[in-house]
């Protein structure tokens, strides 16, 4: 019989972003379907941008080409390459992080899911262990991990429709998220993304930290040791026998992901505003002051079902404050949505009328 509590982990090695969407929608289903969580340790083949779920994009920036590519989260653009360590943590639902908390509010998501992160970074290499050693490093709140008052690194995640949980983790191991802003005048001088572009001034990494890079066996020790601590789980290591090919329909699915939010439609007014993460940004077009095809981009962490929900609701209503809080409270009282990212989203979306 399988254990209540158990938890793969698979240090993936370099992929390419078709590979890191294949296997993240792989790590979900064997979390909806098994009740197992699964993480995945991998590093991107390309220096380039993890963009979030939310944040418009180029066009002219290749799918594959690792410059430009979305994730399934919501939260910042963050840099990533084969010096900076992610992790994709996937889990059966949000009450799996902490089995003894009768429910987890949003905001308590990556409370609970970095705890594994931290201790990994925090070890103290034993007698003949790595030799990497431990950063004093802590989470202060909201998507960041914070060393000597510095960025070391970005978190965020998301909810799908079936309750399954996806948190992914870009920790700055050899290469710094101060990269963030180079990468984004390389790959989106247009500011199509619109990003906060001082985000990750002064950021610093693993290594310059401890003076060592950690070798691949040794973030596998020291993850799962953390994962089976800080998570209550047994660990099982190793690769996945089957189902993490990348199949023509998950190609055709990332292409198409990748592609969503490139356009605007014509006769859009657009406005933004500085949020909790960084910018925020909403769209329509207007008829007099009713909305239609609204749009939610930027730096939100939230489910995609619920932006979809508030962008339904939206269609034809008046962009004034009441009208505006009636179908984003009716939205948001629904069990599993939520919005992260920005206090008062009805009023951005009534700037759209000024």
């Amino acid at each position: 019989m399988m254990k209540a509590r158990a938890l793969d982990f698979w240090n993936a090695g370099i992929e390419s972003p078709s590979e890191t969407f294949a296997r993240d929608q792989f790590s979900l289903l064997i979390a909806a379907w098994q009740g197992r969580a699964v993480a995945r340790l991998w590093r991107a083949r390309d220096s380039g941008l993890s963009l979030g779920r939310f944040h418009r994009r180029d066009s002219r920036c290749d799918c594959d080409c690792g410059g430009l590519v979305r994730r399934l989260s919501g939260g910042r653009i963050v840099a990533q390459g084969p010096g900076v360590a992610c992790l994709t943590l996937a889990v059966p639902e949000v009450a799996w992080l902490d089995p003894g908390a009768q429910r987890l509010r949003p905001d308590q998501v990556l409370n609970r899911a970095l705890r594994p992160v931290l201790a990994a970074l925090r070890a103290r290499p034993h007698a003949g262990g790595d030799g990497g050693g431990a950063v004093d490093v802590f989470y202060p709140g909201r998507d960041l991990l914070m060393a000597g008052g510095r960025a070391l690194a970005h978190a965020s995640f998301t909810v799908a429709r079936d309750g399954t949980l996806l948190v992914q983790v870009q920790i700055a191991d050899e290469s710094g998220l101060d990269e963030t802003a180079l990468l984004l005048d390389r790959f989106d001088p247009d500011g199509v993304a619109g990003a906060d572009r001082n985000a990750f001034n002064g950021a610093v990494t693993f290594s310059a930290l401890t003076g060592h890079a950690l070798e691949a066996a040794d973030w596998t020790s020291r993850l799962t040791a953390a994962l089976a601590s800080e998570l209550r789980c047994e660990v099982s290591v190793g690769e996945p026998q089957a189902g993490c090919d990348v199949t023509t329909a998950q190609e055709n699915a990332f292409t198409a992901l990748q592609r969503e939010l490139e356009q605007l439609p014509d006769g859009s007014v657009c406005v933004s505003a500085i949020s909790m993460l960084g910018v925020v940004e909403a769209s329509a077009r207007l008829d007099g002051d009713r909305l239609h095809d609204v749009r939610l981009a930027g730096d939100l962490i939230a489910p995609f079902h619920t932006i979809d929900a508030l962008s339904a609701g939206l269609e034809g209503e008046p962009a004034r404050l009441p009208s505006l809080s009636r179908v984003l409270a009716g939205v948001l009282s629904r069990p599993g949505d939520f919005v992260l990212g920005i206090r008062d989203l009805e009023a951005l979306l009534a700037r759209l009328a000024v």
